[in-house]
């Protein structure tokens, strides 16, 4: 199947259009934080450790570098580079913070420590883990 110039052109302004998104997401990072927390395997690692008391998550809440907005949404389904979430992709290079609600905090960071060092802090309702500080 042959693509018009017409969507070629579609095609190419998204390309550019990411491309200026993944710039502007860096250069929020390079100047809004001092140090990077996670890494994509460390995140996969992270979720696998607290699938294990996914019972006791009644949701997460999502703080990501370009926004100032919380997103709230179920434990996400792990995918390749990427979280899918109730509210939709979740890149995890994009992620400032995700807040684990559960009613047992202390099996959550139990479940994290098992596994790993992570930064995480513990407000009221359950467990932050930290992609940057």
């Amino acid at each position: 199947m042959s693509f018009t110039k017409r969507h070629q052109k579609i095609v190419e302004e998204s390309r550019r259009q990411m491309a200026a998104q993944e710039r502007e997401i860096d250069r929020i990072i390079i100047s809004r934080f001092h140090a990077s927390c996670m890494s994509n395997a460390k995140w996969r690692r992270a979720f696998e450790a607290l699938a294990e008391v996914a019972e006791t998550v009644t949701g997460c809440r999502w703080k990501f570098v370009n926004s100032d907005r919380l997103c709230e949404a179920d434990f996400p389904v792990l995918e390749e580079g990427y979280f899918e979430a109730t509210f939709g992709i979740v890149y995890l290079k994009h992620v400032e913070w995700v807040e684990i609600i559960t009613s047992d905090p202390e099996s959550a960071a139990a479940a994290l420590r098992a596994c790993g060092q992570f930064a995480i802090e513990r407000p009221a309702e359950g467990i932050r883990i930290l992609g940057y500080r």
